[in-house]
């Protein structure tokens, strides 16, 4: 009898532990991290100036280009690193504004001079060789700033703060399609383009809030239901051929997610789109909620990576999560990096940069490849 009694209070404890552990490690899942940071290359294109972190990751599947305003590189799947600082040097560059990829070759974008108020200098990259296009900069409507260009094979899109400029990297002319009408009034701050296999989601953030469309090269959808709730919090990432959403909605703000009031339980509303239907997957996010203390214990707000096979998900204390569509997310270790930006990979590869610290205090930049 006494030995049942001891079963029982066992069993009791280890009950309440679960309930009150959500995010306890199970079975975590292999992934293997590379640490590529001493390779980074310490070319730069200013030597005066200092970028102690690297802040993007550009992907075409299975390389990367990466870097900071201040120097570019080039990382193959097998971790080899390739420096790029001095093509650009050659090219006039004095500052990278940004690098965007098609899926096929690589849009590096800059400036000649650190005066100008609008870029410059584009040259397209194969990976071996590059082709300067700078005369599509040039062609651009004068006074418009550009936001982040996008592309998919051999289409690009350069949005500006009235319309979207398309060139086919074929050509030498662009086309102007305008914006809906209630994003230009809004004046729009921030537009993010991703993936659809028909197109491009676009999340477009204006003085009168965030909206969505489907953008499929000439034609827009407004999308916003399609989605299933939307705030300041809701992450997105794309798998090249669908978007998974998350979104938080709380009562109260919790530690890991500022929330918005949901008028009763906390919960993560995830939607996976494919830009015509979309599937509710809420039930894999369910330990992610403690609906005793009205919190949600994890949130990605730092943002989301397709790796070929996942979704990785990241917040802002290191936490890292895996969600393959189909299981319940799984818990990694967490990192000791902060990164900064993730690149998508295939079969199971994700490239990321950012920083950490060093036994000083100082900022060191931070490379790292993961395989699922």
């Amino acid at each position: 009898m006494a030995r049942l009694k001891a079963s029982l209070i066992i069993g009791l404890i280890f009950a309440a532990w679960m309930v009150c552990a959500p995010l306890a490690r199970a079975a975590e899942p292999a992934l293997r991290w590379t640490n590529l940071s001493s390779s980074v290359p310490t070319t730069t294109l200013d030597q005066t100036a200092s970028y102690p972190l690297l802040s993007f990751a550009s992907s075409r599947g299975t390389e990367w280009l990466a870097g900071s305003p201040n120097q570019l590189f080039q990382v193959t799947s097998k971790g080899k690193i390739f420096d790029l600082t001095p093509d650009l040097k050659k090219f006039g560059f004095q500052k990278i504004r940004q690098v965007a990829s098609d899926g096929q070759s690589w849009l590096v974008i800059g400036d000649s001079s650190p005066w100008f108020s609008q870029p410059d200098l584009a040259f397209r990259y194969d990976g071996i060789y590059w082709k300067n296009v700078s005369p599509v900069m040039a062609s651009l409507p004068p006074q418009e700033w550009v936001g982040q260009i996008v592309g998919k094979r051999g289409f690009w899109i350069i949005p500006t703060s009235r319309s979207l400029i398309v060139w086919q990297s074929s050509l030498k002319t662009i086309a102007n399609i305008p914006l809906p009408p209630e994003i230009v009034q809004n004046q729009y701050q921030e537009m993010i383009f991703y993936p659809l296999r028909i197109g491009w989601l676009m999340d477009v953030k204006t003085s009168a809030g965030r909206c969505f469309y489907v953008f499929d090269g000439q034609n827009f959808k407004r999308a916003d239901r399609s989605l299933g709730a939307i705030n300041q919090t809701t992450t997105l990432a794309s798998n090249g051929a669908a978007i998974l959403s998350l979104t938080a909605l709380s009562p109260t703000i919790s530690p890991l997610s500022k929330g918005e009031g949901g008028g009763g339980k906390p919960t993560i509303v995830a939607t996976y789109f494919d830009g015509q239907s979309s599937r509710r997957l809420d039930q894999h996010f369910i330990s992610f909620v403690d609906n005793k203390r009205k919190e949600i214990l994890f949130f990605p707000e730092a943002g989301m990576v397709w790796d070929g096979k996942s979704w990785l998900l990241k917040d802002y204390r290191k936490h890292l999560m895996l969600f393959n569509g189909r299981a319940p997310v799984s818990r990694l270790p967490d990192t000791r990096d902060t990164f900064i930006d993730s690149a998508y990979g295939a079969s199971g590869l994700a490239l990321h940069v950012g920083y950490n610290k060093n036994s000083q205090g100082d900022l060191v930049p931070r490379l790292v490849m993961t395989q699922e």
